[in-house]
């Protein structure tokens, strides 16, 4: 469909800023309409760009730079010939665009390229050229040209790394290299075909279109899920205009891979990882999910600092009082746990962490080279970061991170504060890098509940739905 401009806003793209009058007087005037001294070349539109060449006849490197040379264009919408003679006789802000060029000369040929077109439409142009006295006034003949259809290629669009509340999607998108400053592209989720931007899941930008692989998040499992790429760009009216690739359909990890059954008397069945991965990774220095005991917002790793603190949504900093949301928040509406992974997922209560501490035999595990961060000190240090294998009544077995706090939904005796759980496997120093000194146990802590913590969920199979 070709697109009509109604209105044509008149503007000057230039290097160097001048008035085209020049504020000189148009004595001796010689206005020449069709001049043979300019010659149209070859003329390559895009969708919103068109390259135009020629040659300036007997151009010197002073015209180029005092005086104004360059193209003149406007849609079919607009009378060409009127206004492109309507500039020649003396107007200096015709009812067209124009563009002066500084640059694009080599010798007496020229090359410009139109920038900010609509797709689809013709338009009318013709090059000019004023000399430093304003009176002196060419324009080529004019020709027309018609911008192209804009239409992205999607190539091959992949669903890579599925995991249960993520996927990582990686492809290119081919568009001529003068469009991509007029468009921007990206990838949508959607739980139903056919999803577009307002009713997608989860978006993500894409940065760079020639090649992209980007990790979609805020996914549950055990679900069916349609992915697809787009390209967006404003039409002549301003409105956004999407173009979508084809569904992708693909099915996150279902939960029975998710969770291991220690063989506990309660029936509750452990996460294999912590909630961010999508398996057991030891490598305690990854920037995985922390919250806040009961919010979903992302914490820090640390956030002992105040701003950090107060970024809490139930605290009231004036007050230091802490808002009600219950003494058991697992499976409710604060469970970020249950709220991520839907099904009959949720955080753990202080009673299961201790069945697990009371019933299952914990052992050391992989060891690494790692950074530890001491907010006492505000600095790092290198040393040796461990994992516990947690060993269940049956054999079967979860690893959990050391020295890494995980929320419970079971709110302290303490005031603002909740249970978390923590195992350790060497004493913390007043500061400084940790003491080698074996400790290996798991403790419940009572923690202030704006303090982050990461979240190993548990399966709740009594759980309603």
């Amino acid at each position: 469909m070709r697109i009509k401009l109604e209105c044509i806003s008149v503007f000057w793209a230039i290097t160097s800023v001048f008035c085209l009058s020049c504020g000189d007087e148009k004595t001796g005037s010689e206005l020449v309409m069709n001049s043979s001294d300019i010659t149209l070349g070859d003329v390559t539109p895009t969708a919103f760009s068109a390259t135009i060449s020629g040659t300036f006849k007997d151009i010197t490197t002073v015209d180029i730079a005092l005086g104004k040379n360059g193209i003149m264009y406007c849609p079919e919408s607009v009378e060409a010939e009127t206004v492109f003679k309507s500039w020649l006789d003396g107007n200096d802000q015709p009812d067209c665009q124009i563009l002066i060029f500084k640059e694009g000369f080599k010798g007496e040929s020229f090359t410009g390229v139109i920038k900010g077109l609509s797709p689809e439409t013709e338009y009318s142009f013709c090059l000019f050229s004023q000399g430093m006295d304003a009176s002196k006034r060419k324009i080529s003949p004019m020709s027309t040209f018609t911008t192209s259809v804009f239409n992205p290629v999607f190539n091959n669009l992949k669903i890579e790394d599925i995991h249960y509340i993520d996927v990582t999607v990686s492809g290119s998108i081919v568009i001529d290299a003068n469009d991509a400053s007029y468009c921007r592209a990206g990838i949508v989720v959607s739980e139903t075909q056919g999803g577009d931007l307002d009713s997608a899941l989860s978006i993500a930008q894409i940065k760079d279109m020639s090649c992209f692989s980007i990790t979609m998040n805020g996914l549950k499992p055990d679900k069916t899920y349609y992915c697809k790429a787009y390209v967006q760009y404003a039409g002549s009216d301003g409105e956004p205009i999407l173009i979508y690739s084809q569904d992708k359909e693909f099915s996150t990890l279902t939960s029975d891979k998710m969770y291991v059954d220690l063989g506990l008397t309660s029936g509750i069945k452990w996460a294999n990882c912590t909630l961010g991965e999508w398996e057991f990774n030891v490598d305690i220095c990854k920037d995985d999910l922390y919250f806040r005991w009961g919010s979903f917002k992302l914490a820090m790793h640390d956030s002992f600092e105040n701003d950090e603190r107060s970024k809490y949504d139930y605290l009231e900093q004036a007050t230091g009082s802490y808002t009600d949301i219950g003494t058991d928040i697992s499976g409710t509406k604060y469970d970020v746990a249950h709220a991520l992974l839907g099904g009959k997922w949720r955080l753990p209560r202080k009673e299961e962490v201790e069945e697990l501490m009371d019933n299952c035999d914990m052992k050391m595990t992989t060891l690494m080279s790692c950074k530890y961060w001491y907010p006492s000190s505000n600095n790092y240090y290198q040393d040796e970061a461990y994992a516990v294998k947690i060993v269940g009544p049956n054999g079967n077995y979860i690893e959990l991170e050391d020295e890494m706090f995980f929320w419970t939904g079971t709110l302290s005796e303490d005031y603002g504060q909740a249970y978390s759980f923590i195992y350790y496997t060497r004493k913390y120093a007043s500061s400084g890098p940790i003491q080698k000194v074996d400790y290996r146990k798991m403790d419940i802590w009572s923690r202030w509940r704006e303090l982050s913590a990461r979240i190993r969920p548990v399966w709740d199979s009594n759980m309603p739905e």
